[in-house]
Order: structure tokens, then C-alpha cells, then sequence
């Protein structure tokens, strides 16, 4: 039961580390000083507190504490283990794929709405679609 409730969430933990990246850091190392906000905009805001430790592996503590919340509740109230681990592993194997699913929409929302991306930083306005989606999930 511990092995394979470590793989799972090892697994949607990599999973909220690259949305992380993808949708909550609007600019990654190649980015010059013109094509980023000013400092006090939302967009750097944002940014810049995902680009932190803490940040970076904020999406991700929720996830896994919700998750061991989850596990921790069907435990007490069931006393099948094979159930509870089918459970566990059927729940994060769906939102695995939902969640790569989601990112692509997300991109392809943005990218029609807002046309193909012109610069390196990607603005909050075109990261909103996937973050809501995500949040959704």
C-alpha cells in the first residue's frame, strides 16, 4: 500500500511541478528585462513567487496533502485495503491524465484567443485559461 501510494503521488507530484512551470512562471531563463513586467504588476507577482523554492513546490504540497487527507479518511471508514488502494491509484492515475489533457486545452484556448505567442515572457492573460482549468481538476 505505501509503494504504490508513493508512486502515485511521486507521479502527480512531477505532474503539478510542470504545470507549475508551464502556467504559474511566465518566463523561464532566456528572457531579457524588456520583455518583463514591471516589479509590483500582478503578472511579475505571480511569477516571481512561483520561481521561489516555496513556490515552486506549493501546487504540488497541496495536492499531496489533499491527497493523503483523502487516503487517510477512506482508511478509517474502510477496512478493505485492496478497495482503498485501487481507489487511491484509480483517482490519481485519472487526474494524470486529465491534467495533461487540461494543459494542452489550456494552451489551445490561449493560443486562439490571443494568437501564437510574440515574446518570450508569457503574460497572465494568456496563462489564465490553463491555471482555471487546472484549478477545476
Amino acid at each position: 500500500m505505501q509503494v504504490c501510494s508513493y508512486v502515485s503521488r511521486r507521479c502527480c507530484n512531477w505532474l503539478e511541478g510542470v504545470f507549475t512551470e508551464s502556467h504559474l512562471i511566465g518566463y523561464y531563463c532566456c528572457v531579457t528585462s524588456q520583455d518583463l513586467p514591471a516589479y509590483g504588476t500582478p503578472d511579475r507577482t505571480v511569477s516571481d513567487l512561483f520561481r521561489t523554492p516555496l513556490g515552486q513546490q506549493l501546487p504540488a504540497l497541496v495536492f499531496v496533502g489533499a491527497s493523503i487527507a483523502i487516503t487517510s479518511y477512506r482508511i478509517r471508514h474502510q477496512r478493505d485495503l485492496l478497495a482503498i488502494v485501487s481507489i487511491v491509484l484509480g483517482a490519481n492515475l485519472l487526474y494524470a491524465i486529465l491534467d495533461i489533457l487540461l494543459t494542452g486545452i489550456g494552451w489551445s484556448i490561449s493560443t486562439w484567443m490571443h494568437g501564437p505567442e510574440q515574446t518570450a515572457y508569457t503574460s497572465l492573460e494568456r496563462r489564465v485559461y490553463g491555471i482555471a482549468l487546472h484549478a477545476g481538476l
